[in-house]
């Protein structure tokens, strides 16, 4: 499994993006995967809607985080304003910025 976080910061009129954060579950201690794995779960997020919230954007300073996941077959993605996301869908962005890696490029 392949969890990729894009955080945009809003600001300004021009939001700012981030680099993304990426976790795979291939590079994780197995208790650290097992995490990952129970924070997808816990979210639901492949049953999740494809935005949330993410249209009342215009607000100022407001925080926007892309999710896409990859595990095996099935992809989804997520895009969220971070007031709007639920608790589950939080702590798995908070997971992936705490342990993941920064990379170069957007969310895939």
């Amino acid at each position: 499994m392949r969890v990729t976080v894009k955080t945009e910061e809003g600001k300004t009129d021009f939001p700012l993006p981030a680099k993304p954060v990426v976790v795979d579950t291939e590079g994780l201690a197995p208790h650290m995967a097992d995490r990952l794995r129970a924070l997808v779960s816990a979210s639901g997020f492949f049953h999740l809607p494809s935005a949330i919230g993410v249209q009342m954007r215009s607000a100022a300073g407001a925080r926007k985080h892309t999710i896409f996941v990859e595990d095996g077959p099935r992809a989804h993605r997520v895009s969220t304003l971070e007031s709007k996301a639920r608790a589950p869908l939080r702590d798995l962005v908070d997971f992936v910025v705490t342990y993941g890696t920064r990379v170069p490029g957007g969310v895939e």
